[in-house]
Parts: C-alpha cells; structure tokens; sequence
C-alpha cells in the first residue's frame, strides 16, 4: 500500500522508515507485554493477547484506502501446495535437530517437501492467475532482494530465540527481565529504519544491505563467544544493538529493491513475496539453530560438562552458523542487488524502467 499510495520518492521513503519504526516499536512492546503475561499470569496468555490486538487493527483498517477492486481469484491449489511445502520443510528439519541426520520421518518430511514444491512452482508456471506470478523472478534486482531477505531473517530471528533461550536457561533471567534486555536490540531496528532511506539516496540498495547483513553477521559471531558467565552491559547488549541496526539497514534496502519501480498492479504480490521471504527465513533460522545448539549440547563431549557451559556451547555454535549465514546473505546481496542508487523522484511504475543493467 505504500508503494502504491506515494508516488513521491521522498514521501515514500518517509513512509517507508516510520513502517519500519513501527516494526522496533512493535517488538519493544511485545517484549515488555510478554514478559509482564508470563510473569503474572500464564505463558498461554502470549497467545490470547492476539485477540485484542487484531481486533484493534480491523477497526483500524477502516482508514485505510480503498483501492479499485481487482478481479482476481485465489489460487487455493497454489496456496495448499506452497504452504504444505514449507510447512514440511521446517518440520523437517526440526526433526533433524532433534533425532539426527538419519531420522526416517525427517527424511520422508524432506522427500514430501521437495516433492510438493516442484509440484507448486510446476503449477505456478502453468496457471492463468497463480499465487505467485514467476515472473516477477525474472528481475535478477528483485528475486536477490528476496533470497537476501530470506537469509537475512534466518541470522537475526535465530540469534533473538537463542539468547533469549542463553538468558533464561543460563543465565537464569525472568521472562521479564528477558523482554526488557531486547530493548537494545529495538533501539538498533529504529535507528537501522530511520537511517535506510537518507543512505539510499546516496548509496545503491546493493551496498546498503550488504552493510545490514554484515553488521547482523558481526553481531551473531559476538554473540557466539557466550560462557557461562558473560557480562550483560559489556557484551550481550552492544551486540543486541548492532544485530537491530543491521537488520533495520538490511530490511529497507531490500523493500526497495523488491517494491520499487514495479507495475502498481504487482506491487501487492511484490511486497507479499518478500514478506514471505522473511516469514520463511525466520521459520527456517528457528528451526536450524535450534537443531544445532540441541546436536551441540548433546554430544558427548558436552555431556561431562555442567548443564550451563554445555548449553552455552550448544548456542554458541548455533551462533556462529547464524554469523556464516549472514555472510552468505551479504554476499548476495552484493552480487545481486542494483549497483547504483536511485535518485529518481517518482519511483513508481514498470520494473526496471529506471534502473540500468546490474554490473
């Protein structure tokens, strides 16, 4: 809607970062709630909150602007095939974590995954109003910007579930306390948004999400020296606050490399598919470092160790797969991404029809 509704490259951007804010403040809230619920009431009631917090955003959406109706149909077909897909993708690979390369259902998971989502991208390829329109892969700017975000996700998420698990099982913080030690971290995603647009005026999304995704990664490698005993101020917040920076940086160059200069009619399904990026990659980041603190702590090795220094092992490998993995992402991003800043003022309109070939 955004993309859609401000033509203007400077009200565009603004709205863009204050979106982006939206998101820091969101978690800084969330954090807080959470942690007060758990406390007080019941770890369940993270769940019930939901209820008020959606119904407050239908009767928020009648601000919104309407948009001429579309005639599009849903593509049931589409969605049970990609949804059963990367539903038993993730499952599967928690599976891994948890039983071993060698799990037999783990491995039908993996069979039935891949299976379903040659299935969906066959189908997609064929239909006459797919769920996800294949050609908008075609733009080597915008299919980078959603594998970027897809491992992008992956580092930061992972990162935030580990630690959160390292604070409370090692180093025995409350759920309280836990929601309010992030707060570095939502300080780092609003300063990271607000920052974004001023350097893409200058610098192309290119440089500016590599940037995100190797601050993200210098971050998960900090995070990844953990002990039993690690200082909070010296050590766990500075990397909290630079993770956030790097995924605020990393999150807007890449919503502008998918959304912008894209035919308004697209601009949903463009917005959506990095959005489901960054969905997946959070699902993905969950489950695979999670696998690999559970393997980690489990080796026998570890086994003789106390309980706190064999879990705070087992996370900081995890970690330090999270730093290798925002690596790949910036290196993708810099491979893929435009190479030069776009300084145009209107920036709507066919994909590509302002921007030159990528070097």
């Amino acid at each position: 809607m955004i993309a859609t509704t401000f033509s203007d490259r400077k009200t565009r951007d603004t709205a863009l970062s204050l979106y982006g804010a939206m998101s820091g403040l969101g978690i800084v809230v969330g954090l807080l709630l959470g942690g007060v619920l758990t406390d007080v009431l019941d770890w369940r009631w993270v769940f019930f909150i939901n209820v008020p917090i959606g119904l407050l955003v239908l009767w928020g959406s009648r601000t919104l602007v309407t948009a001429d109706r579309g005639r599009g149909r849903l593509d049931t077909l589409g969605a049970t095939l990609g949804t059963g897909g990367m539903v038993a993708l993730v499952y599967a690979i928690t599976r891994f974590g948890e039983d071993g390369l060698t799990d037999p259902a783990a491995l039908l998971l993996l069979g039935g995954a891949v299976a379903l989502l040659l299935v969906f991208v066959t189908f997609q390829a064929r239909s006459s109003s797919p769920l996800v329109p294949l050609a908008l892969f075609g733009d080597r700017n915008r299919a980078g910007a959603y594998a970027t975000m897809l491992l992008l996700a992956v580092g930061p998420m992972g990162s935030f579930y580990v630690i959160t698990l390292y604070l409370q099982q090692v180093q025995h913080f409350s759920p309280l306390q836990t929601g309010t030690a992030w707060l570095p971290f939502a300080a780092g995603l609003v300063l990271g948004a607000g920052t974004a647009p001023r350097l893409l005026l200058r610098l192309a999304p290119r440089f500016v999400a590599t940037l995100g995704a190797l601050l993200s990664a210098a971050a998960a490698f900090w995070f990844s020296t953990i002990t039993v005993d690690t200082g909070y101020w010296t050590h766990l917040a500075p990397a909290m606050f630079v993770l956030g920076l790097g995924f605020g940086l990393g999150i807007l160059a890449l919503t502008q490399a998918a959304v912008y200069r894209v035919d308004p009619d697209k601009a949903g399904i463009a917005s959506a598919l990095l959005n489901s990026a960054q969905q997946i990659g959070v699902a993905l980041g969950l489950a695979i470092l999670a696998g690999i603190a559970a393997s980690v702590t489990a080796q026998p090795g570890n086994t003789v160790l106390a309980a706190g220094e064999a879990l705070a092992s087992g996370y900081g490998t995890a970690l330090a797969a999270a730093a290798g993995l925002l690596v790949a992402a910036a290196a993708l991003a810099l491979t893929t991404l435009d190479a030069r800043p776009n300084t145009s003022q209107d920036v709507s309109g066919p994909a590509g029809a302002e921007t030159e070939p990528v070097s």
